[in-house]
């Protein structure tokens, strides 16, 4: 007696090795477009970091002198906390929760969080400021855009639904 044919055992075996194959090769496809954003999020926020720093000190020490509104002696490094200007007549919100559209770059938001002299002090007179830039990409046509929104979309809190 000659076969000509599989087995059921045998088609079932080559199904399960070419399914798992299948999905595996799927899974490593996914995982490369997630990585693939993760990256492009990265590059465009490093990318606005740098032009922001480079903006604010291109900004810096100008803050008596016209286009802005006179100001008394040189900005306090507190003066950069919020958009990252001291002086410029755009007042830091008062709420710490709110970041600033970068126009620059569409899709890039950013908050100066934090900012001293080197030696931890808020003093007129230093000349160099240390701070801490929350950069985010985050594509959407919304005006406003919150802290408490991103924590409430992306569920980050621990109270988030």
């Amino acid at each position: 007696m000659t076969r000509r044919a599989f087995t059921l055992l045998e088609m079932l075996v080559a199904s399960a090795v070419f399914v798992i194959g299948f999905v595996s090769l799927f899974a490593l496809f996914l995982a490369g477009i997630r990585y693939r954003k993760l990256s492009e999020d990265v590059t465009r926020s490093s990318l606005a970091a740098a032009s922001l720093v480079a903006e604010f000190r291109l900004e810096a020490g100008w803050e008596n002198h016209p286009p802005y509104p006179p100001a008394v002696g040189a900005a306090a490094p507190s003066e950069y906390i919020g958009d990252g200007f001291a002086g410029n007549g755009v007042a830091a919100t008062d709420s710490p929760d709110i970041l600033y559209r970068y126009a620059n770059q569409p899709g890039i938001w950013y908050r100066v969080t934090q900012a001293s002299g080197l030696a931890g002090l808020d003093n007129a007179d230093t000349t160099a400021v240390r701070i801490s830039l929350v950069v985010v990409p985050w594509s959407g046509s919304d005006s406003q855009l919150t802290f408490t929104q991103i924590d409430r979309q992306l569920q980050l809190g621990a109270g988030a639904n």
